[in-house]
């Protein structure tokens, strides 16, 4: 997803600005601001017209002026500079409703993206989702994202140049159609000549973001790694790696910022040429006064720069239209896959007498043979279930398929004989906890990571699902409850972080319980305490243990074996 968009490949920028901008009120906003700032200028330049006749000796035509508003030279001057001043002021303010405004549609639009992703990710089904690779939707929400809010502030700004180009030419056709016709074919004299050094600038811009993207990947990478590297000693080798890729950028940067000034550096020396002949066009041949040359040289010689700044915006957004394209597609791809839906206020579904699987086959796609295949079986509630057999046996989808998190291909699964298909899924979830071999806790406090799971938690609940947990630790930390855990929970031991992580999962109460390996990680003093916690449990909870053998496979009430997607009984 980082290769350059091919601009001969693109959709039609002007299509995709335009379904892009759909809907959003603030477009509005933002083009009457812009008409506004722009009069506001336009409107200062044309007061200029008769202020500097009236001030110029020996011109007549002021008087013209003059005579309709009854006033002496001191008070036209006075009025219109007057006049002058509050414009001024008037496109102060402007401008900046007009930057605030201009913002917020930015984020709105791409805001909007990013919680379409992150909202439809939510809801996927979970046998599509662990078929993609996380690393692109992360991309899509980041980098992707970033080049969109980049791009779309390009393209706001060339409506915003637009509209001033055709103010700053009408005010020029209005003072001399002849010395705005000139300037006009000046302009594209000079857009011509620059279009292929503009190319290149654009070229190498488009190739700053996905060196960025990479860059920021190593760096990630990195310091993910550096327990890793340093166990490998290749932390050298990815220092070097990381430092050609900063150099690439570097080089790059370096390019584009050079060439990006000498082209407004000739852009400068040429339209200063130009104008020294309009002024020599329009007061030698054409006979205009200065009072009217000058305010006319000062709206052609903006013409120029504001044609290249808006070439250079657009070049920029086209550049960003693909990735446009590519994350509304990635959208309508995660719709597509959304698992159904349940009603907020659907009940959790109780667990009474047991969950049956029923000639249940499922398949992934590419594999030569099912993940499982005709599995029946019958899990008592408020028993203690252990699931084995080696890796890769399909032990991970038969407990997906428990919980709810799958659906199978054929056969059903049903809890109280309860078929579990639909929004029945979403439901039985609420009533399933799981704990794995990798206890995943927030940077957060102990607190914090109990009341993820309940928010509503009281002190009292708290304390009785650390102690069911056996997670009494947590009352000897230096702030107890409130103790800062760190990143991942790093400040604790692997057992107190199972422990915690059980205590958690207890605190909602479960009608399921599903351990996956919960105490392989561990040492024989943690596996038996945790062993323990979770022998008192039974008979108040149903529970599910994906285990190779040790504590928690000798307190099981029956045993499960998975070989090659099959399921067998051996107690």
């Amino acid at each position: 997803m980082d290769v350059p968009p091919d601009p001969a490949t693109s959709p039609d920028a002007l299509t995709t600005l335009r379904a892009l901008l759909r809907g959003h009120r603030g477009i509005g906003s933002v083009v009457g601001l812009s008409i506004l700032s722009s009069l506001t200028e336009g409107i200062g330049l044309l007061i200029m017209v008769p202020l500097l006749l009236s001030l110029e000796a020996g011109d007549g035509r002021a008087a013209h002026y003059l005579d309709i508003l009854g006033l002496s030279k001191t008070q036209f001057a006075m009025l219109a500079l007057g006049l002058g001043f509050l414009l001024v002021m008037l496109r102060v303010a402007i401008n900046l409703a007009l930057n605030v405004q201009r913002r917020r549609l930015e984020q709105d639009v791409v805001d909007g993206l990013r919680m379409r992703i992150f909202g439809a990710l939510g809801r996927a089904e979970w046998r599509w989702l662990s078929q993609q690779r996380g690393a692109d939707h992360v991309a899509a929400m980041s980098t992707q994202l970033g080049r969109i809010n980049a791009g779309l502030y390009a393209a706001i700004r060339v409506l915003g140049l637009l509209v001033s180009i055709g103010i700053n030419l009408g005010v020029a056709l209005v003072i001399s159609w002849q010395t705005a016709l000139a300037a006009i074919l000046s302009g594209g004299l000079i857009a011509a000549i620059f279009r292929q050094q503009r190319g290149r600038v654009a070229r190498l811009a488009q190739q700053v973001t996905p060196l960025s993207n990479h860059v920021h990947r190593l760096g990630q990478e990195g310091v993910t790694q550096l327990r890793l590297n340093r166990l490998l000693h290749r932390q050298p080798a990815a220092e070097a790696e990381l430092g050609a890729a900063v150099q690439r950028l570097r080089d790059v940067q370096i390019g584009h910022g050079r060439d990006v000034a000498l082209i407004g550096g000739a852009a400068q020396l040429v339209t200063a040429f130009v104008a020294v002949g309009l002024v020599a066009f329009g007061y030698a041949l054409i006979g205009l006064p200065i009072g009217m040359l000058l305010p006319l040289l000062v709206a052609i010689v903006r013409i120029g720069p504001m044609i290249g700044g808006a070439q250079d915006s657009w070049n920029i957004w086209v550049h960003a239209a693909p990735t446009v394209e590519a994350v509304q597609r990635l959208i309508v791809q995660i719709d597509a896959a959304a698992e159904p839906v349940a009603a907020p206020d659907m009940p959790r579904i109780a667990l009474v007498r047991d969950i049956r699987l029923s000639g249940v086959t499922l398949c992934y796609p590419g594999r030569d043979r099912p993940a499982l295949e005709r599995i029946d079986c019958r899990i008592e509630a408020r028993t203690t279930t252990a699931l084995v057999g080696p890796s890769g046996s399909g032990k991970s989808t038969f407990a997906d398929l428990v919980t709810g998190l799958l659906a199978p291909d054929e056969g059903h699964v049903e809890v109280d004989g309860r078929i579990l298909s639909g929004g029945d899924r979403i439901a039985w979830r609420r009533s399933v906890a799981y704990v794995d071999q990798h206890a995943m806790l927030f940077n957060a406090t102990v607190r914090e990571n109990l009341l993820a799971a309940v928010p509503g938690a009281s002190e009292a609940e708290l304390r009785a699902a650390l102690d069911a947990a056996s997670a009494q630790f947590v009352h000897s930390l230096p702030a107890g409850l409130d103790t800062a855990i760190g990143d991942d929970g790093v400040r604790l031991s692997g057992g107190e972080r199972q422990r915690l992580a059980l205590a958690r999962a207890l605190l909602d109460r479960p009608a399921l319980l599903l351990l996956d390996e919960a105490t392989s990680a561990l040492d024989g003093d943690n596996q038996a305490a945790i062993a323990d916690a979770i022998a008192a449990l039974h008979g108040r909870m149903t529970i599910l243990s994906i285990s190779h053998g040790g504590w928690l496979l000798d307190r099981a009430d029956r045993i499960l074996r998975i070989e090659n997607g099959r399921l067998t009984i051996e107690r």
